[in-house]
């Protein structure tokens, strides 16, 4: 079963390569074979209870002068994805605040959500749980530990 990720997050046209996070997790994505789905916040919006965004398939390679293809947008369903990845930076605005009831609700639909202010997952770790779960390695039922549990 291939695994499907969708990653928001701010204009990849402007991203670092040599220091992103996000390109880094969009790679090894890419190496494992998931479908991967890029989505920028202004394409969020829920509609009879159903989380939607307009996303483009996306590839990335690294290569500094040209790093990342999308193809055509689609509508999607993100409680249909495996992983929603909120990767926005700064200022964490009332558009930021709204993009998170989006993805509760895509949570809701049956999408791990990671990294929006409700899932409280540090998102490198769920990143890592994320590839666990897709390898078979964890089980959807196993309870997650954060960085910052204290038990």
């Amino acid at each position: 079963m291939t695994i499907s990720l969708a990653v928001v997050m701010d204009p990849i046209s402007g991203i670092n390569i040599k220091k992103d996070s996000t390109f880094a997790m969009l790679l090894e994505a890419q190496r494992r074979a998931y479908r991967t789905y890029y989505v920028e916040p202004r394409h969020l919006w829920v509609a009879g209870g159903e989380a939607f965004a307009r996303a483009a398939r996306v590839t990335v390679e690294e290569n500094p002068d040209h790093w990342y293809d999308l193809a055509a947008q689609e509508t999607i369903r993100l409680g249909d994805l495996d992983v929603v990845m909120m990767r926005k930076d700064p200022p964490f605005d009332m558009e930021y605040v709204a993009d998170t009831y989006v993805l509760d609700r895509a949570e809701r639909n049956g999408a791990l959500v990671v990294g929006g202010v409700s899932s409280g997952k540090p998102q490198m770790a769920a990143f890592s749980l994320m590839l666990r779960r897709a390898s078979g390695r964890l089980t959807t039922s196993a309870p997650f530990r954060s960085a910052r549990s204290s038990t």
